[in-house]
């Protein structure tokens, strides 16, 4: 789909006809997010996926977000969805606070602080049943985004035996958790989700985490310092509440092949950082837990 979007426009088709204080603010690289107001004071988000190729995207991340209110964990509430010219769009409510990132570049002595509490709260999301949408063709679907880069290793994964029990995010990092004062107030960013296994989305934070694109400039080197400390006390905060999570060689070296596939997709988009550095960190982690989960 081409040609921009008047959000207005958009909103007025789906019943919100005067918003205030409408601006544009940084989504993820598909969808377009914008931040309104409405008379009544309260603030909203509206999402809208780039095309109808993106209807099933769109369709899961409402229902992981619905499911995610039912149960208490912090993420937005679907408040109307709909189609603009084929796009599919979510309106969702407004996550008051900051991306945990941007806590920890402004606050780095809460690094520790807040790695626990990320990995308490996915432990908490994996408590999550499914919505029943989510179920249909998993595990394969979500496997799948290892195929292309590790074929060897998907084989493997396929014949693992793998639950389809839990809700799983598959993009759970810090640029994708919000806080506001110490706490955790909104999960965002839901089109990934799916019916799996948490060993498995606990090897994909744990190889964003340790293998993630860092931004130009200073920022750069303080994030660099961060990261191992931030991935150790996010490893303690999950395991101290769902327990040791045994052998995972094997969902790892998955978890670094879907990494290659997101370095592939960023490489094409222009607002992207990601260079060579970048996806020979993730091959060198392939590469490790491939020796680790023994295939040559």
């Amino acid at each position: 789909m081409t040609g921009e979007i008047d959000p207005r426009a958009v909103l007025r088709s789906i019943g919100y006809p005067e918003v205030e204080s409408l601006e544009r603010v940084l989504g993820g690289w598909e969808t377009s997010l914008w931040r309104f107001a409405t008379p009544d004071g309260e603030r909203h988000a509206l999402r809208v996926h780039p095309g109808p190729e993106h209807a099933l995207a769109a369709r899961n991340e409402e229902a992981a977000l619905r499911a995610c209110v039912a149960a208490g964990v912090p993420a937005p509430a679907v408040e109307a969805t709909g189609q603009w010219e084929g796009r599919p769009l979510l309106v969702l409510s407004w996550c008051p606070g900051r991306t945990c990132l941007d806590t920890m570049l402004r606050r780095p002595w809460s690094t520790w602080r807040l790695g626990l509490s990320l990995g308490r709260q996915q432990a908490r999301i994996h408590r999550v049943p499914p919505p029943s949408v989510l179920l249909e063709g998993a595990p394969e679907y979500w496997l799948a985004k290892g195929a292309l880069q590790c074929p060897e290793v998907f084989a493997r994964v396929r014949r693992m035996a793998l639950s389809t029990a839990s809700l799983i995010h598959l993009d759970y990092h810090p640029l994708n958790v919000l806080t506001d004062r110490g706490r955790i107030t909104g999960i965002v960013d839901w089109s990934n989700a799916a019916a799996g296994d948490p060993r498995a989305d606990f090897a994909r934070t744990a190889a964003l985490l340790l293998t993630a694109s860092s931004p130009p400039g200073p920022a750069r080197l303080l994030i660099g310092a961060a990261r191992r400390l931030f991935y150790l006390a996010w490893r303690r905060g999950y395991v101290s509440e769902a327990g040791p999570q045994g052998d995972l060689a094997l969902l790892m070296a998955w978890a670094g092949a879907t990494r290659l596939q997101d370095l592939e997709y960023a490489r094409s988009r222009p607002q992207s950082w990601a260079g060579e550095g970048d996806f020979a960190a993730a091959r060198r982690w392939v590469d490790h837990w491939k020796r680790r989960a023994g295939i040559p």
